[in-house]
């Protein structure tokens, strides 16, 4: 029996091997020339490859039968074949100019292109609209390998971010059409700024690690490229409709000319978004509209953007205390009713492509971004003169100690330019670009009411300071195909920064005088990269890549740095990656491993200024190191499964705690140091992974069964299981239905139910320690996230 089990594996191996056939082809354009790098890609299939220097390409392990290949360009039109396997002879593709330039090119510079010696996932407009039905980016995301989302609301609406390895917004690269999208000063993005962006969002392209050069801040944990709307050359209309728990509602409108006379395009959206949160009070209500017009020339575009998002939240920042979490999970410490967050950001993008010849084009953009708002809070037991504000005497009593509103300003311009060359031969595609952006930002407080307001003025300004912050950076990016499979790039930037600071800062110093934050700091970064890639085999794929990354300290990190403090430092990052692609007829695979070396990483050490504030201090040495593996299979043509896994390991080594001490009798004895070794680095799970398997139906409807978990992480670096977040399974279940009546394009219809298990678990948290007659005590805060839930959303596409 044994050995006729074996005769049949065998034999079936055999036939398998025998029955699986090879196309063999060139792809040129009709002058003549090899189109080097082109995509040839076997329809509903994972199987694909690209044309070597002098444009040829073979795809292997095909079955017999009817394949569709797909072979595409940049500049060069669509071709589509239907090819019978096995075929006979070379295959032979001639792809004809595009008759306008491809939108592509407008975010070509800032992501690896071709071969991509790195760790990617590219996030298309299908997918994004599957998911878009009220939660924020971040949740739209959560299948990125490593990513961990969260929500202040817990709803995720409202003020929500995520972390890639670790790392926060505040380490992130984000561009928008190439643009810089984040903060100047603080380096973060907040995604409440911009509600529905993915509506009007084509792709999505994040590269974890350091990734290759673009413009804007340095990127230490990913870089994140979105590329908002390109040419639809049809008239289209939508209208979308949300409902769900908490209150929640979405409601957008989309509409677009297609290409009029052969050269204009015109698209716009209105979006509001509303949701009461599941923390209590944590309203959110969101408007935003998305305007693009573009001329289509022969061999250019010309792209006007304007968008814009206002937001009003009722403030959730401050999280339940771990004392009341068990007992009221929905808390809110506030309670004043218009402790709120208020805040408008519109962006002006103009940008010009230009194509001179098929091996060289341009691409270029103005942009201006305009930001002002502010958040108010109710302040109780406030003493007056740190507001810079009278007592009130009277002929018996001083009052100088009264409750009052405050609201703290932002008012900022940011613009700039970015400009990239793009040429390409058979074996090279260079690229030269860079960017020069100028920050403006004003920052002031305000006294509406006091209690006990005396002779001062309503809305007395106590503080006003300001930054200017100049960044320029320029870069060249070489990728070299040696033969049709190893490929080498090469990718050196120089950054440059110039940033003042000046004003007086928000609280007095332990003289009661105004605190002037005159500073100024200069940087120049020299940030070289390096990889290889080479094609195995076909479906086979090794890659390696080391990258350096430096990202100069915060505005808060100077601000909280005192004249008595060590100042920030720059960090710096060694970043190596190598991995593996993996795939086949109806599956492929990835395997990345990676090792970032850190030197000089700011992180909370609970160290405190002259006013005892905490402050965040370099640590000589630190590093992440770890695996990401996703894979993505269609076992059947009606089933999808795409998983991920990551393991790492985050260590700070020889780290020095600072805490406070006191005696028995809780008299103060100062903020002593405590060394703990290694120690690991906090918001960093050592494991997380997520799956999404679609099940399709009745050629219309399908269900989909998400499930994400995140390890136990710490929220200080201590490593101390007492301020440690707990591990968490969620999942989520989502029903699709499209109907396609004769009146409208299609009506599709989905409901999702979110946190289908009712799992109870906090997504984020901070806190910190003391000690009293040498015991230790803790301080926490958590950030629940919902319970069971719902979303339900229909769109009807005209």
């Amino acid at each position: 029996m044994k050995k006729a089990w074996l005769f049949g594996f065998f034999h079936a191996m055999v036939i398998s091997a025998w029955g699986q056939f090879a196309l063999h082809g060139t792809v040129k354009s009709t002058d003549g020339d090899p189109l080097a790098g082109a995509s040839i890609v076997v329809e509903q299939t994972f199987q694909g490859t690209s044309a070597g220097p002098d444009g040829s390409f073979t795809i292997q392990k095909l079955k017999p039968g009817t394949v569709s290949l797909r072979v595409s360009f940049l500049g060069y039109a669509t071709a589509i074949r239907e090819v019978t396997v096995p075929h006979e002879g070379e295959l032979s593709f001639v792809l004809e100019p595009s008759p306008v330039l491809a939108d592509e090119v407008v975010v070509r510079a800032t992501r690896m292109a071709g071969k991509t010696p790195s760790a990617v996932t590219l996030i298309s407009r299908e997918e994004i609209q599957q998911n878009n039905i009220g939660q924020d980016m971040p949740f739209l995301l959560s299948l990125t390998p490593s990513l961990v989302p969260t929500s202040d609301a817990g709803n995720g609406i409202g003020y929500t971010n995520f972390r890639i390895r670790g790392s926060d917004a505040y380490r992130m690269n984000v561009t928008v059409n190439g643009i810089p999208l984040n903060d100047a000063e603080s380096q973060g993005v907040w995604w409440i700024d911009l509600p529905d962006i993915a509506a009007s969002t084509e792709n999505i392209y994040i590269q974890r690690g350091v990734g290759s050069s673009t413009n804007g801040a340095g990127a230490f944990g990913a870089t994140i490229s979105l590329q908002t709307n390109t040419l639809r050359p049809d008239p289209y209309a939508s209208v979308d409709l949300g409902r769900g728990s908490y209150n929640t509602r979405r409601t957008a409108v989309s509409l677009g000319s297609g290409l009029i006379n052969k050269h204009f395009t015109f698209d716009a959206r209105l979006s509001r978004i509303h949701s009461d949160g599941y923390i209590d009070r944590a309203f959110s209500n969101l408007d935003s509209w998305f305007v693009s017009g573009a001329w289509y020339g022969q061999g250019q575009i010309i792209r006007l953007n304007v968008f814009s998002g206002n937001e009003r939240t009722y403030q959730a920042w401050y999280g339940v205390e771990k004392s009341i979490l068990d007992t009221n999970r929905r808390y809110n410490p506030y309670t004043y009713d218009n402790e709120t967050d208020n805040y408008r950001q519109t962006h002006y993008q103009l940008i010009w492509s230009r194509e001179f010849s098929r091996r060289f084009y341009l691409n270029a953009a103005l942009h201006y971004t305009a930001g002002k708002g502010y958040y108010e809070q109710y302040k109780k037991d406030r003493y007056l003169p740190d507001y810079g504000m009278k007592p009130i005497v009277t002929s018996d009593t001083v009052f100088d100690i009264s409750d009052l509103i405050q609201q703290k300003w932002m008012d900022n311009d940011f613009y700039g330019a970015v400009l990239s060359f793009h040429y390409r031969t058979g074996k090279i595609e260079a690229i030269a670009g860079g960017g020069i952006n100028n920050y403006l930002g004003n920052h002031f407080g305000k006294v509406i009411w006091a209690q006990y307001a005396g002779e001062n003025p309503i809305r007395h300004e106590w503080y006003r300071n300001k930054g200017d912050k100049l960044d320029y950076n320029t870069y060249v990016k070489v990728n070299y195909q040696i033969n049709s499979s190893l490929s080498l790039f090469a990718d050196l930037q120089f950054r440059g920064i110039a940033y003042h600071l000046s004003g007086i800062d928000d609280y007095r110093d332990n003289n009661g005088l105004p605190v002037d934050i005159k500073q100024t700091h200069d940087y120049r970064f020299i940030n070289p990269k390096a990889g290889i890639f080479w094609t195995i085999s076909p479906g086979q794929d090794f890659y390696f890549t080391f990258s350096t990354g430096q990202r100069e300290p915060t505005r808060q990190n100077y601000l909280d740095a005192t004249p008595s403090s060590v100042k920030p430092r720059p960090e710096r990052l060694f970043d190596y990656e190598t991995g593996i692609n993996i795939s086949g007829a109806r599956w492929k695979a990835n395997i990345n491993l990676f090792y970032m070396d850190y030197r000089n990483q700011l992180v909370y050490t609970g160290k405190l200024n002259d006013v005892a504030y905490p402050i965040m201090t370099n640590v000589p040495s630190s590093y992440r190191t770890g695996v990401e593996m996703a894979v993505t299979a269609r076992p059947a043509g009606w089933v999808t499964w795409q998983g991920n896994l990551a393991l790492s390991r985050n260590k700070i080594r020889n780290f020095t705690e600072y805490a406070d001490y006191y005696d028995a009798d809780y008299n103060y004895l100062g903020n002593k140091p405590k060394d703990l070794g290694e120690t690991d680095i906090s918001y960093s799970p050592s494991i997380t992974g997520a799956s999404n398997l679609e099940f399709q139906f009745l050629k219309n409807a399908s269900v989909t069964l998400t499930n994400r978990y995140v390890g136990s992480q710490y929220f200080d670096n201590t490593s101390s299981r007492e301020r440690m977040i707990d591990a968490y399974f969620v999942s989520d279940l989502r029903l699709a239905y499209n109907l396609h009546p004769r009146s409208l394009k299609n009506i599709a219809l989905q409901f999702q139910i979110v946190n289908l298990f009712n799992e109870l678990y906090e997504s984020n948290a901070y806190g910190g320690n003391w000690y009293v007659d040498g015991r230790e005590q803790t301080w926490a805060y958590y950030f629940p996230q919902a319970e069971r839930h719902f979303l339900a959303g229909v769109r009807f596409e005209f």
